[in-house]
């Protein structure tokens, strides 16, 4: 897949980001200040706890709350993270959202959270496999 067919807003995300022009995504840096329904609030202190940049939400239907699609990581740094194979072994042991999205310098790589791990179960020391990366 090509940057060009990818989602722009995606790959612009950034750690400096303040405030979010995209119907879904909200940063968790600006949570607290928006009259979100509680089933949101409570989603987005949890990506609070997981240190998630920003928490994508479908649209809400039949007067029900949207419902939370995906964090999202941004990092600044390249190549694979130790911290962030912890991490996603932690998410995809709560099953709280179905996707991850880690945007790093080059490239947005997809974890699955409601499926198969996309990591090793058997290694002492976690280590993930994306399941699908976009090379920016």
């Amino acid at each position: 897949m090509r940057a060009e067919n990818f989602a722009n807003w995606l790959i612009e995300l950034s750690n400096g980001d303040t405030q979010s022009s995209i119907d879904g995504l909200v940063l968790v840096k600006e949570f607290r200040a928006l009259s979100l329904a509680p089933e949101q609030y409570l989603m987005m202190e949890k990506a609070e706890s997981y240190a998630a940049h920003s928490v994508f939400f479908e649209a809400g239907r039949n007067n029900r709350a949207p419902v939370a699609q995906a964090f999202i990581y941004v990092s600044d740094h390249p190549g694979e993270s130790h911290e962030f194979a912890l991490l996603h072994k932690r998410l995809w042991s709560w099953g709280g959202v179905p996707l991850l999205y880690r945007k790093t310098p080059g490239k947005v790589e997809l974890f699955r959270c409601a499926s198969k791990a996309d990591f090793d179960q058997k290694d002492t020391a976690p280590r993930y496999k994306a399941y699908d990366t976009v090379s920016l």
